[in-house]
């Protein structure tokens, strides 16, 4: 150590002391070899005597600096253990204040839109009740996507956004999108383009409700702000990696819109901003840009922006996918659900949730179908009935008084004869659909939620047969005259169907609502299938008007 010492100084103090270097390096060397220090000739014992002070000095320096660094060490390591436990407090904080902020907002809109629902169907409303219901509907749905979009981003702050990746058919994904913005085009007179190119995949593996949400917010702004001319939507494909079917998709959202300035494209992205034009709309957040960049960054993509002031803009993100051969989620078909096909067994149905409005909501929802429904408020109460009744199918809700509907599904999930068990929650964020599958929970539906997504739940795990608006069919020993055409023959049909359903038809018609439409057509008779066939065909179009032109050509 001393050795190694006088060479820290040898080397730190040339030119500083007069005593000759070369004699002390000998000194280090016979020290290192052994040799006696007083065994060679030194000279200049004042300087030795100022050089072993300058070491002793140094030693000191040198332990107080460790001992001051290390204690440094230690309050910053305390320090940021302290700022740990604050950050992890304050996320659990936030996380705890989404899912109450989800479940309060979500559960009277469940009850809003989900008898709005049940009434749409009703065919003795007035022609005005129906447009008021379809404006509270309306309404409903966006003020539930102002919600959705606020959690959203509040989730991407708090790092708890993360991607679902699975199979799905891309075509469908979008030409289903595609359907929903286009009546929304047709009413502002714009052309809605769809622009794919052919060697797009039919299946991949990627987030589609990312995805989904992505476009929506594109597709949806472009329509808004675009008054005369053109939406297109165009999606390219280019091959990254043969081996593993590595592609990458390539979607543009253009318009003829207003267009952006420069000094508004850098903060077009920051959360609850708007463009001037945006404004002046009074439509909206300022949140759906932001979340669609936040939901690209999180697919490794950036939405890319062009704009011209008078011309339009030009939206434009990639991002890589797996190419699939098939996808192997099971899909429900998509024409209306009128009713069920008889079963050898009636299902015995418990509906648990502390809300009155949603027991009532679902009861309603279900009793038309035929099924045995008891109702529970609390999950010591389900459990009772469980053992008492043996549902085949319970529907729980997750915050539940008491028990609550984890630990409720944990328990009955231990029974020797455990009942399907469906969350059906106000909570709709990720974790809380981790955290029911993982107590036992077979599936997971969010408040508020629609008939075609409780029929799809029932269908794969009851595995029921439904009878939909479009099943009914002409009997074998009915042939229609060959001359006619099928459109032509629809059209008799309708002029021979009696006044009152004609009417009901046309009420549900100028409502612009599919389910009432589907329960007058339920009643046509099956010998007047060409009449359903060609009604179908007008609504799957959006051809209201001239749905209503032939009603009216028959009065």
């Amino acid at each position: 150590v001393v050795c190694y010492l006088l060479q820290r100084v040898i080397q730190f103090t040339r030119g500083r002391i007069s005593y000759p270097l070369g004699q002390l390096s000998q000194a280090v060397a016979a020290m290192q070899q052994g040799t006696a220090l007083g065994d060679l000739e030194l000279r200049h014992n004042d300087e030795l005597q100022e050089l072993a002070k300058l070491l002793s000095k140094i030693t000191q320096e040198n332990a107080e600096f460790y001992d001051s660094l290390e204690a440094k060490v230690r309050q910053r390591t305390e320090e940021l253990e302290i700022s740990n436990q604050k950050a992890e407090a304050a996320n659990r904080a936030k996380s705890e204040f989404l899912a109450h902020m989800s479940h309060e907002l979500r559960t009277p809109l469940n009850a809003i839109l989900g008898f709005s629902e049940l009434l749409q169907k009703d065919g003795t409303l007035s022609v005005r009740q129906a447009e008021n219901l379809s404006i509270i509907n309306r309404s409903g749905e966006h003020l539930l996507s102002l919600i959705n979009n606020i959690l959203e981003m509040s989730k991407i702050e708090a790092g708890q956004t993360q991607l679902a990746v699975a199979e799905f058919s891309l075509p469908s994904c979008l030409n289903s999108l595609l359907e929903m913005m286009r009546l929304r085009a047709e009413a502002k007179q714009l052309r809605l383009t769809f622009c794919p190119a052919p060697n797009l995949p039919a299946y991949i593996r990627a987030d589609e409700g990312k995805l989904r949400q992505i476009l929506l917010n594109l597709l949806t702004n472009a329509i808004k702000f675009t008054e005369k001319g053109e939406v297109k939507l165009a999606v390219s494909s280019e091959q990254l990696e043969q081996a593993n079917h590595r592609c990458e998709l390539t979607f543009t959202v253009s318009d003829t819109g207003p267009g952006i300035s420069p000094n508004e494209l850098t903060a077009l992205f920051a959360p609850f901003t708007q463009t001037s034009v945006g404004q002046l709309s009074q439509q909206g957040t300022g949140l759906g840009l932001s979340i669609s960049q936040r939901f690209a960054q999180l697919m490794d993509s950036q939405i890319q922006v062009r704009s011209e002031v008078g011309k339009g803009s030009q939206f434009c993100f990639a991002i890589a996918v797996e190419a699939v051969p098939s996808a192997s989620t099971e899909e429900l078909p998509s024409p209306t659900v009128v009713g069920l096909n008889p079963s050898p067994k009636p299902y015995r149905i418990l509906v648990v949730d502390d809300q009155f409005e949603s027991r009532v909501l679902m009861q309603q929802r279900l009793a038309e179908f035929g099924f045995d429904i008891r109702e529970a408020s609390s999950g010591e109460e389900a459990i009772q009935m469980q053992a008492a009744w043996l549902p085949h199918l319970i529907w729980m809700d997750i915050r539940l008084p008491g028990i609550s509907g984890i630990e409720t599904t944990r328990r009955l999930k231990q029974q020797p004869d455990s009942p399907i068990v469906i969350a059906l929650t106000a909570n709709a964020f990720t974790e809380d659909r981790k955290q029911a599958i993982a107590a036992g929970c077979d599936d997971f539906l969010a408040k508020p939620c629609t008939d075609k997504a409780i029929w799809r739940v029932l269908h794969h795990h009851l595995q029921l047969e439904y009878r939909y608006a479009s099943d009914l069919a002409l009997p074998p020993d009915t042939s229609p005259d060959p001359g006619l055409s099928a459109q032509n023959l629809g059209l008799q049909q309708l002029k021979q169907t009696p006044q009152p359903w004609r009417e009901a038809l046309k009420q549900a018609a100028q409502s612009l609502s599919e389910p009432r439409i589907a329960q007058v057509m339920a009643q046509i008779p099956q010998q007047q299938a060409e009449l359903h066939s060609m009604v179908s065909k007008l609504i799957e179009n959006f051809q209201y008007e001239l749905l209503l032109d032939m009603i009216a050509h028959c009065e």
